[in-house]
């Protein structure tokens, strides 16, 4: 198994494993297959998204989601629909960067991250995004706190 690779940044749609952040983390290869074929629940915040693009997913807005349907399931993923995909092929749009260089998209928030693993028991989340965290992120404490309990994230659904 490969034990390294080089690109110039998280192109296209990507699984990342705890060992991407967490030192003794799991590999993609070490994740059980059950874990990655899960059921999955989308959480659509697009509106919210073209109202404010640093928007955050909050336990709120999973706890809005299951009155509409139902509790989110053990061993899910929960995947964050934010509308940010129709921006791919442009990368400026993409980015969103502003005067100091700054990215602006939405990601899920830390709270609704611990909400998660915690109360729900998911096996990982997804977004349409570049990253899970916030664009405006720079600590990345939503890699930190789902790669840190042994889930994956996929990115640039």
């Amino acid at each position: 198994r490969a034990k390294e690779a080089f690109s110039i940044g998280a192109i296209a749609t990507h699984v990342d494993a705890p060992g991407h952040f967490i030192s003794d983390g799991k590999c993609i290869a070490d994740i059980d297959v059950h874990h990655l074929i899960a059921p999955a629940v989308v959480v659509d915040v697009q509106e919210r998204v073209k109202r404010d693009p640093d928007y955050e997913l909050t336990v709120e807005d999973l706890l809005a989601w299951e009155a509409t349907h139902e509790a989110i399931p053990e061993d899910s993923i929960v995947c964050m629909k934010t509308g940010w995909s129709s921006r791919f092929c442009d990368e400026q749009a993409y980015c969103n960067k502003d005067a100091d260089g700054m990215m602006h998209f939405p990601g899920f928030g830390v709270d609704a991250a611990k909400f998660l693993i915690n109360n729900r028991k998911i096996v990982g989340i997804g977004i349409d995004t570049f990253s899970l965290d916030p664009g405006r992120s720079k600590t990345m404490p939503v890699h930190h706190t789902i790669l840190g309990a042994g889930r994956y994230q996929v990115e640039n659904m």
